[in-house]
């Protein structure tokens, strides 16, 4: 029978990356070693933002001179592109306002709302929004030509998800972005949300953002940030998403935070949703290997 093993969805090259991205205290002989296997012009922009943001939480670690400026290149260019979009999000954000319109940024625009000081590579900004809010948000959406804002409205046809969904909404804390406030999903149902997210991308061989979202589960769950794992547990509960949570750890522990080791759901959901689940993976394994051949 066939194990479930992260090596599916992410490469040797997104592997290598993330064992340094997660190491308590990297030394200087390890970047080096990480360094002489891995190229920044072959594996992009993306991975190559992530080692940028890195190296400025690292600033004890030298980098050489092929591989420094082109991360700082990557820094300037990522701030520059996300001004517009981030200039559309304050737009939005103050009519919405006006409106009295109750909504929470989730993934990416979160992260930027929480840690403003790191770069992201955005393309969009997603936002829940009640759905009898909906007509209102979008009106608000089109009068402030929006193109890179988007109500994410996926959650609202799962019957199971959406008492979850308006709680994460009426529970989103309040952050300060360019003089603007702004409501931001909690950083509990921020990881929640990320690893069903990650589940969604296994499920779909979607795996270009794994290697961030991963990351971003991790900062988000760091210690002194003051997380809490039994909210983080309740809405796994709520949702009935144990299932695909428990899968998404089986298969990326080594890069999840081991407070998620602990969660009793992980090891209590229905049989028949974990078999349903990862008879799904596996059968997308066999088929992405068909196709290969």
């Amino acid at each position: 029978m066939w194990k479930l093993s992260s090596e599916w969805y992410l490469t040797q090259s997104d592997r290598r990356l993330l064992q340094l991205l997660i190491l308590p205290q990297p030394k200087q002989e390890q970047l080096e070693q990480f360094l002489a296997a891995w190229d920044i012009e072959e594996e992009g922009a993306n991975r190559g933002l992530l080692l940028a943001c890195y190296r400025a939480e690292q600033p004890q670690l030298v980098f050489s001179d092929y591989v420094a400026p082109r991360l700082e290149g990557l820094l300037r260019f990522f701030r520059f592109r996300n001004m517009p979009l981030l200039a559309e999000l304050h737009q939005v954000v103050r009519g919405f306002a006006n409106q009295n319109i109750r909504y929470a940024v989730i993934r990416d625009g979160a992260m930027k709302m929480m840690y403003p000081e790191m770069v992201r590579d955005m393309s969009s900004v997603l936002i829940l929004v009640p759905p009898q809010s909906m007509p209102e948000a979008r009106a608000i959406l089109t009068a402030c030509g929006s193109e890179h804002i988007v109500l994410s409205d996926s959650f609202w046809g799962k019957r199971a998800l959406r008492p979850v969904i308006q709680e994460c909404i009426e529970e989103a804390v309040t952050c300060s972005f360019l003089g603007v406030r702004v409501r931001v999903a909690r950083a509990e149902d921020l990881v929640w949300l990320n690893l069903l997210q990650v589940g969604f991308s296994v499920l779909h061989n979607l795996t270009h953002q794994l290697p961030a979202t991963l990351i971003d589960i991790r900062r988000l769950m760091r210690a002194g940030k003051g997380f809490d794992v039994d909210k983080l547990v309740l809405r796994i509960r709520q949702s009935g998403t144990g299932a695909m949570v428990g899968l998404v750890y089986a298969l990326f522990a080594a890069y999840l935070p081991k407070e998620l080791s602990n969660i009793a759901p992980l090891n209590s959901y229905p049989i028949k949703q974990y078999i349903g689940v990862r008879l799904r993976l596996l059968y997308n394994r066999a088929f992405r290997k068909g196709k290969a051949k």
